[in-house]
């Protein structure tokens, strides 16, 4: 008798500690997006929609008081799952699929927040935007410079533009 006791007292105790290990676990492959745009007459009940990268839709949603929202799941066996979010004409803003996170997208900041590999993405898209600034900023500067290289030459905004362009 005494050893069916220790044995019930076991289990009992097994399940206390598993149960809430198993709760509280990311097992869901449900991801959801709130998204934002200008809250304005061009944008009110227009369609944002979600695709894979190769442009294969995924889902679309209306705009409505400058907000959307997409809920949906992961397809069984991926971990992650990259997609684009897309209001023609204006943005396009990739973002990761990461179950079981709330991603908070802002459409005019470019940027999806919320979950490790999106808050990553952000970090790193907002780096770059820095980068191809100091190099627009350069072009500029030396447009500016009286050098003896570009004298009597007019290095107008349009062709700064133009070589910025042509460099990336």
């Amino acid at each position: 008798m005494r050893n069916r006791i220790l044995s019930l007292l076991k289990l009992l105790l097994e399940g206390v500690i598993l149960i809430p290990l198993l709760v509280g676990c990311h097992c869901s492959n449900s991801y959801e997006i709130d998204g934002r745009v200008t809250n304005d007459l061009t944008t009110e009940g227009k369609k944002v929609y979600l695709s894979y990268t190769d442009g294969e839709p995924i889902d679309s949603t209306v705009i409505w008081q400058g907000r959307f929202r997409f809920k949906g799941k992961v397809p069984h066996g991926e971990k992650t799952l990259m997609a684009v979010l897309r209001f023609p004409p204006y943005y396009v803003l990739p973002v990761v699929l990461e179950p079981g996170y709330k991603i908070d997208a802002n459409m005019e900041a470019y940027g999806a927040k919320g979950s490790p590999l999106n808050d990553e993405m952000c970090h790193f898209i907002a780096h770059i935007d820095s980068v191809e600034t100091l190099h627009l900023d350069s072009l500029r500067k030396i447009a500016s410079i009286d050098s003896p290289a570009i004298a009597g030459e007019t290095l107008s905004p349009t062709v700064i533009d133009d070589v910025y362009q042509a460099m990336r």
